[in-house]
């Protein structure tokens, strides 16, 4: 049985896209950690390096693009996030591991909690480099969805201005 992970009431799903598709939001486990934050009517974001990348995505869930540098660079991310009350994320890669260890050393660098999503496949030790980070699997992330729903924080409905 996998033990949940203990979602605060302030935490937002990030979902580091390398673009151009959305097949990987579709596909298990991150389409079922997706579907329980939905439910939950948690604050959630695809966040991308391209313009107009993610086609075939929920309207729900807003997209943004961001900078080279990452995640928060060239975007009004975290002042979004600040203003929503938010102070811990979770991070989930639609693709590469890499970008998902950028994205939570950037976040933990503006002072988040950081929870960085990962499906077994990827090295622990790496994902160990991200200081203060907790790693969580997909299971145990969606377990600890239902913990939190009842407390969640309240979140703007449109898509538009969820971020």
């Amino acid at each position: 049985m996998t033990t949940p992970v203990r979602l605060p009431q302030d935490t937002a799903l990030l979902i580091l896209s390398p673009g151009t598709t959305a097949q990987a939001l579709h596909q298990e486990p991150l389409a079922a950690v997706i579907a329980s934050w939905r439910a939950a009517d948690m604050p959630r974001a695809i966040l991308t390096p391209m313009q107009d990348p993610v086609s075939d995505t929920d309207a729900d869930i807003p997209v943004m693009t961001h900078g080279a540098a990452g995640i928060f660079s060239d975007t009004d991310l975290d002042p979004r996030l600040t203003a929503a009350g938010i102070t811990t994320v979770v991070l989930a890669s639609a693709g590469d591991p890499a970008r998902l260890l950028q994205g939570g050393a950037e976040a933990a660098r503006l002072g988040y909690r950081v929870i960085l999503m990962t499906d077994g496949d990827a090295a622990s030790d790496a994902f160990a480099s991200v200081a203060d980070a907790k790693i969580a699997s997909p299971a145990a992330i969606t377990a600890g969805i239902a913990l939190s729903a009842g407390r969640k924080r309240p979140w703007p409905t449109a898509p538009a201005n969820a971020l």
